[in-house]
């Protein structure tokens, strides 16, 4: 049974959890490239440094699988929350590959319909695509 959150109003704050499970990374057009090793990064875009986390990196892969969950307490209704794929290049480089921002009020919008969803992060890189990182 899916719960009715038809009467939820904007609380003070809210604790939001995010159930990281997989990544299925599309890199089929661009030749070359080789296996990747990806992790995901979330954080309040207030204050990035204290409040970010982070999953573990799998080691080279395309279909990463996590099943990590992520959570924030004293989250603000309409606070954003930025999530972003990224790619451990080197000890010291690492590259954003896509990212998804969202605020309480959305994530309460999209679970009015389904106790869980997944996202396609958008990204700059040409022929990626970051699809079906899913959170419930």
């Amino acid at each position: 049974m899916e719960p009715d959150l038809s009467n939820i109003s904007p609380a003070k704050t809210y604790t939001v959890t995010f159930n990281i499970f997989e990544s299925h990374i599309n890199v089929d057009s661009i030749t070359g490239v080789t296996l990747m090793d990806p992790y995901i990064v979330c954080f309040l875009t207030r204050d990035r440094e204290t409040t970010k986390q982070k999953t573990s990196v799998v080691k080279r892969s395309h279909h990463p699988v996590w099943n990590q969950s992520l959570s924030f307490t004293a989250v603000e209704y309409d606070e954003v929350i930025r999530m972003e794929l990224k790619v451990s290049k080197s000890l010291r480089e690492n590259i954003l590959y896509g990212f998804y921002e969202f605020t309480v009020r959305d994530i309460i919008q999209l679970l009015q319909n389904s106790s869980s969803y997944s996202i396609q992060m958008e990204t700059d890189k040409p022929g990626m695509v970051c699809k079906n990182i899913d959170t419930s």
